[in-house]
């Protein structure tokens, strides 16, 4: 399984130090039963986060050895190729560092919604602080003693939670629209409470990064991606909507101070409206590398439009983590930059469609689910 198998960790890790690429894809098996969820869970990553709120609002007890199987159901129907690999993701919506401080979070089918409706003043956020009782960050560390002992005995990873951006979460306290005049008009209690903020975001990373470093030797995140070190994907999403010297005043700092605490960093990098920024990114020495996610009604991140930000970015000795490519794009992408240091996520529609690409990158067969048990491939 995937903590055993030192060679692909050994890829990681040689890509972490730039050196060699990641291609990774995966698909759902043909004629294979999806596990059973509740209906009001759109997919299986939700269900942790609706788990959640059913244990914060009703006082209902998740029945752990039920939702590892939920989830072993869910790999086994999956077939995955190149260096893909099964993970449990401690998924509470992105931003869940709001709810760990006021408390409040809404489950809706395929998201979690931190957005207080009466936004908060600068005067109360200023008292949230740091509540080891509070139910969301209690419910955070159950499941990642729960689930770590589970993927223990697999040898599975488990992904840490999304802590969110800092300025995110302050979006979802003091409200998207209060918080986007408050860069002009409260620029002081802004900055101030992004200081504060900043220290109490590593003591959540760092309590929960203690848990699951319990049960495992490396680390995950959303993103997906292994690292034996400390690692985090960064963001601020708002950031689509700060002009590029407001980025430098009050973003850039915190990108900073989180690529001094954590040994490894990648920045989400979301949408068109922030390659303005990238110009400052790229002058981080501590930013391990970027992820480009074009946005919705966007070319995909194999088209050769992008190229040229590519091409920027490796040139200032930055990893680059793509996903969504088309395998069309794949020769063409690999062609058009340098292949040390990128990731790239590769879109399939079916398994076939995954042989063939493991055929022409010649992957290894014991790649592929094998066996009744979903994750004998990784042995």
């Amino acid at each position: 399984m995937f903590q055993r198998r030192r060679d692909i960790r050994e890829k990681y890790e040689a890509w972490w130090r730039c050196e060699g690429s990641i291609l990774r894809f995966d698909t759902a098996k043909k004629h294979h039963a999806p596990p059973r969820i509740p209906s009001e869970v759109q997919d299986v990553g939700w269900l942790l986060a609706y788990m959640a709120e059913r244990w914060v609002k009703e006082a209902k007890n998740p029945d752990w050895d039920w939702i590892w199987e939920v989830y072993r159901t869910s790999w086994d129907g999956t077939y995955f190729g190149g260096e893909a690999y099964p993970q449990v993701w401690l998924n509470l919506g992105p931003g869940v560092m709001a709810a760990f401080l006021g408390g409040y979070a809404d489950f809706r089918g395929d998201t979690m919604w931190f957005e207080l409706s009466e936004p908060l003043t600068w005067k109360k956020i200023a008292n949230l602080n740091h509540d080891p009782e509070n139910p969301w960050w209690r419910f955070t560390l159950e499941a990642a003693h729960e689930l770590g002992t589970r993927a223990k005995e697999e040898g599975v990873i488990l992904g840490t939670t999304d802590i969110g951006g800092v300025h995110d979460v302050l979006a979802s306290l003091r409200g998207s629209g209060n918080i986007m005049t408050d860069f002009y008009d409260h620029a002081q209690e802004l900055q101030r409470e992004t200081d504060r903020i900043l220290p109490l975001w590593h003591r959540y990373y760092h309590e929960l990064d203690q848990v699951i470093s319990l049960y495992q030797n490396g680390r995950d995140a959303w993103m997906h991606i292994y690292s034996e070190l400390r690692w985090y994907p960064i963001q601020c999403d708002l950031a689509y909507m700060l002009s590029p010297e407001m980025f430098e005043k009050f973003v850039v700092p915190v990108i900073e101070g989180h690529c001094k605490s954590l040994e490894r960093t990648i920045y989400h990098l979301d949408g068109e409206g922030q390659l303005a920024h990238l110009k400052y990114l790229l002058e981080i020495p501590e930013l391990d590398g970027i992820q480009w996610v074009p946005g919705a009604g966007s070319p995909t991140c194999g088209d050769p439009c992008w190229f040229p930000y590519y091409q920027r970015i490796q040139e200032k000795g930055k990893l680059l983590v793509l996903g969504g490519v088309l395998p069309e794009q794949l020769d063409e992408l690999m062609d058009g930059i340098s292949p040390e240091g990128v990731l790239v996520s590769i879109w399939v529609r079916d398994v076939e469609t995954a042989q063939e690409i493991e055929k022409r990158l010649g992957c290894l067969a014991d790649l592929r689910t094998r066996g009744p048990r979903p994750l004998r491939y990784l042995d």
